[in-house]
């Protein structure tokens, strides 16, 4: 189950578009209460007046609120748009189906799941490769670096002097994902 990492694949596709939509991440979204799922810690600040795509596509990585990944999501066309997303990049086991807030958590259920395997390829390709331009790259490692929900995870663990750049995924079962992608001094990026 790939839990909140998907965040990542969607802000990464979100980005991608961008690229030939120049002005999506300024378009405006509104939304209502009803959009508030569990965990809405910047968008339940904005909703009166709303947010811009690219200050939701911060707020899903740094602070892995939900609504505003769904928002992305069905501005990009749902959870089978993302699907399409990681498909293209290679991650033929990436298979969401639902929204935040009914992502599917059993190992037994191929519904919100990928493999650890393909999802490192995914982090490779969109951090390392050019399926992002350099600007959306650094802006999404930035988001990334200052992601809120990482400290104990990988970060614990990375020596003195390594930089990290992460995203978080937990849930029933026991399940606690971590994606993401380390420098070190003494070698290169690991994913």
């Amino acid at each position: 189950p790939v839990q909140r990492t998907l965040k990542l694949l969607a802000v990464a596709a979100l980005l991608k578009q961008s690229q030939s939509d120049r002005s999506l991440l300024q378009e405006k979204l509104t939304y209502n209460k009803e959009d508030l799922v569990f965990w809405h810690p910047v968008t339940g600040e904005y909703l009166e007046q709303g947010m811009t795509l690219g200050a939701m596509a911060e707020a899903a990585i740094v602070y892995s609120d939900n609504p505003a990944i769904n928002l992305i999501m069905k501005k990009l066309g749902g959870p089978e748009a993302v699907t399409a997303f990681a498909r293209s990049l290679g991650n033929a086991s990436f298979n969401l189906v639902h929204y935040e807030g009914s992502l599917n958590s059993n190992p037994g259920n191929i519904e919100d799941t990928a493999t650890p395997k393909d999802m490192a390829l995914s982090v490779k390709k969109i951090m390392l490769d050019q399926v992002l331009t350099a600007t959306q790259r650094k802006q999404l490692i930035t988001w990334m670096r200052e992601n809120t929900t990482g400290y104990q995870r990988i970060r614990a663990g990375v020596p003195l002097g390594w930089a990290v750049a992460d995203k978080t995924g937990s849930g029933n079962y026991g399940i606690a994902n971590d994606i993401g992608i380390l420098w070190t001094p003494h070698c290169k990026p690991v994913v």
